[in-house]
């Protein structure tokens, strides 16, 4: 599942005794903090993929969304991540094989603008048919012969990295909000 994990840590076993069972302020500073913090990645990944990527439908940015808190015995963590199988490999890049038919149908717009989510399935019986350009590829088109897609075997996607300039965005602002919830707390427990 594409997305981005945000976990703390906390190694010295004194330091998390302390966490835990000395103030329950910090540990919900902590736990508020990073549920905040996933917020703010959420935001700063939503932002990345609608500047670099020609959304449509803005389908993928919506489908990044903040997960639970989960915590373990030295750690609390929580993400942002995606359900979407193709944000991955926008992300990442790779190749794309048909996986139940012989050609995937790729959306010609410099002929015609297809509408979204309208795919050669949803055409009404008999409403496109193959034809071949002048270069040889094969093509479905409608009756007056306008192509509307471009059938190939596989389709190479260039990954544009947008988690991690995501992340990269994001890091300033995560560390300000679990610095500042959890050192508040942390001063008013101690009476500063």
């Amino acid at each position: 599942m594409p997305g981005l994990p945000i976990k703390v840590i906390i190694d010295n076993l004194r330091l998390l005794r302390t966490v835990i069972q000395a103030d329950i302020d910090i540990t919900n500073a902590l736990t508020g903090g990073l549920l905040e913090a996933a917020q703010h990645v959420e935001g700063e990944i939503k932002a990345k993929i609608f500047e670099l990527h020609d959304s449509r439908t803005g389908n993928m940015a919506r489908s990044y969304t903040a997960a639970p808190l989960f915590r373990e015995k030295k750690s609390w963590s929580t993400g942002v991540y995606s359900t979407l199988i193709y944000a991955g490999i926008q992300d990442q890049g790779g190749t794309i094989h048909p996986k139940t038919v012989k050609n995937l149908a790729i959306p010609i717009s410099d002929y015609v603008k297809v509408k979204v989510g309208l795919w050669p399935r949803d055409w009404p019986k008999g409403a496109l048919h193959l034809v071949r350009s002048k270069k040889g590829n094969m093509l479905l088109a409608d009756k007056s012969g306008k192509p509307h897609y471009a059938l190939k075997t596989k389709v190479e996607i260039p990954g544009t990295g947008y988690l991690e300039e995501a992340r990269e965005a994001a890091e300033p602002g995560v560390r300000k909000i679990l610095g500042d919830r959890v050192a508040d707390k942390a001063l008013k427990r101690w009476g500063r």
